[in-house]
């Protein structure tokens, strides 16, 4: 009779044992990693500069009644681009409108030409398509206005909100003004916007030191002189965290108000590309922590 001991497999390799166990158990160790590192990002973004604590250049002046110049890059978009126009036109400012076409290919560009004579329709036709960054660089630079409004063909946002947006900037309150869709807990903007936009605001206030809550809104507004000073690279979806990177190591004057933004069954199904995703998380910290 052999003396040998069964062979308990458990005390070889408990995971062979007890397979489920052990893969809990791998599972308990990353979500304790994952809660430390956002412990971490936390304790990082609390301690993130306040922008109202950054020294300005000097005093900003006041603005009674100015020039207002709103950009709206365009591609393939000509039934809505129109329906924007009209709503901007009958805003009680003193704008122009710096309309820039991207080399659309559905017969935008020729809609758009018929408006060129218009007193406050300034049309441009880019002869290839570049990209949201550049139509709207180019279109800011050919702007008359004391203030620069960024405004995407976007009819999920209320073209109203554009007066309150550029009010601090007529006080002399700040430099740059952001229109948040999250600032106000009742804001309606759709779940995914808030989840996938929420983590990359996280990011690039982390890099930069702001505390903004809406780094990629559609409504941005800005004084033409400090937006000119400002030198871009990013063509296309990098613009957004590019400009904020930048303007930010400027020590730019920021504020955010809140906009009215309505959740469309289109925003609801809308998911970013890959692509588009890893170049906004290269900007990120390509501007934010490197230059």
């Amino acid at each position: 009779m052999s003396n040998k001991r069964p062979v308990n497999v458990a005390e070889q390799n408990p995971s062979k044992a007890f397979p489920n166990s052990a893969r809990n158990s791998k599972y308990q160790q990353m979500e304790a990693e994952l809660q430390r590192a956002e412990r971490l990002l936390n304790q990082a973004f609390k301690e993130a500069v306040d922008p109202a604590e950054i020294q300005p250049r000097g005093d900003l002046p006041q603005l009674a009644d100015p020039e207002v110049s709103v950009v709206v890059p365009v591609f393939n978009q000509h039934d809505a681009v129109f329906r924007i126009l009209e709503d901007l036109l009958h805003l009680p400012l003193n704008l122009e409108v710096v309309v820039v076409d991207d080399a659309s290919t559905d017969g935008t560009v020729d809609r758009l030409m018929c408006l060129d004579t218009h007193p406050r329709i300034h049309v441009i036709s880019l002869p290839v398509h570049l990209g949201k960054g550049a139509a709207v660089r180019t279109g800011y630079r050919q702007a008359a206005g004391e203030i620069v409004v960024i405004q995407d063909v976007d009819l999920d946002y209320d073209i109203s909100s554009i007066p309150a947006l550029i009010q601090p900037i007529r006080e002399g309150l700040a430099e740059v003004v952001y229109g948040s869709r999250f600032l106000e807990e009742d804001a309606s903007a759709s779940v995914w916007a808030r989840w996938s936009q929420g983590a990359l605001n996280r990011l690039s206030n982390w890099t930069t030191g702001l505390t903004l809550t809406d780094v990629e809104t559609c409504q941005k507004a800005f004084c033409r002189d400090i937006l000119l000073g400002v030198p871009m690279e990013q063509a296309r979806v990098g613009f957004e965290t590019e400009i904020t990177a930048r303007l930010a190591q400027l020590q730019a004057r920021f504020l955010e108000v809140p906009i009215s933004c309505k959740s469309s069954e289109d925003q609801e199904r809308e998911r970013p590309r890959l692509r588009d995703l890893i170049a906004k998380l290269y900007c990120v910290f390509r501007y934010g922590w490197m230059s």
